[in-house]
Formats: C-alpha cells, structure tokens, sequence
C-alpha cells in the first residue's frame, strides 16, 4: 500500500499549461518516490470542457484531500523556459485546510522522501490496523443485517 500524496501548485496565476504540465511531471517524480500521487490540475480539461465556478474546485479539491494522507505544496519551476510561479491562493487555501484536518503537509521533495521513508511506514502501520479494525466492524454489520432479514 502507498501513500496518496496530493500535489499543491500554482494554476489560475501564470501560465495554466505549464502548471499542468509541472503537476504532470511531478505526477512522475511522485510515483518514482513510491507515492500515489493525485495531480488536481489534470481536472483542467475537464474544466476546459465544462467550466464549473472556482468555488466547486476549491470544496471538490478539499473533499479529495479528506482521502488523502500528505499533500506537498510545490512551486512550480521550468528554469529552462525561465518560468517560476510560487504565489497561488488556491494551494495556500489547500494547505491550510490540510493543516485543519491534520493531513501532513511538506513543501518540497526532499521533505517528502522524508516523510514517506520515516513517518508514512509508522502511519501506515495505524492505518492498516485500523482497516482490520473497519472490516471487522463492517462484517460484523453485514452479518447482523443478514439475520435481521432473515
């Protein structure tokens, strides 16, 4: 099991294609980490296609952080073509609902390793046990419901 890390980065400021395409590449460096990671910024052609109010992101981002165990808040940088976006009210508005609900946020990639070599095992460890513990519960319901219908 890996962790869902969801990527934090500058879109509706700059250039929205190089966002995207720095949330693609981080997509990747994410999975070599051996993260799960979830690129928000893949919904821009959905959002292309059919445009919904800043707002529906903002509450649709949040509910997909609940699921998520780290966020990483990135800037987005392309030295090559001399392009640098750090300001982003979008990804401080997430990082500050990350920090509310107690979802780990990290800010570059070496904090990330960190955290996906030292505290994630720990976590994951609480997190399985606490599965075991949801299935039992979940059985448990099943099998009262089955003798409740029978």
């Amino acid at each position: 099991m890996f962790p869902l890390v969801y990527i934090s980065s500058a879109y509706t400021k700059g250039d929205q294609g190089l966002n995207v395409r720095f949330q693609m590449d981080m997509f990747k460096k994410l999975v070599q980490m051996t993260a799960m990671p979830v690129a928000p910024l893949w919904l821009h052609f959905q959002h292309i296609a059919h445009p919904m109010p800043y707002e529906f992101w903002m509450d649709y981002d949040k509910a997909v952080i609940l699921r998520c165990d780290a966020l990483v808040r990135l800037n987005v940088s392309y030295p090559e073509y001399g392009y640098f976006q750090a300001e982003s009210s979008g990804a401080d508005r997430e990082v500050a609902f990350a920090k509310e609900i107690g979802v780990p946020v990290l800010f570059n990639l070496q904090d990330l390793d960190t955290w996906l070599t030292s505290e994630w095992p720990k976590l994951k460890r609480q997190t399985l046990s606490e599965s075991k513990l949801l299935q039992q519960a979940l059985s448990a319901a099943q099998t009262q419901t089955v003798s409740d219908t029978t």
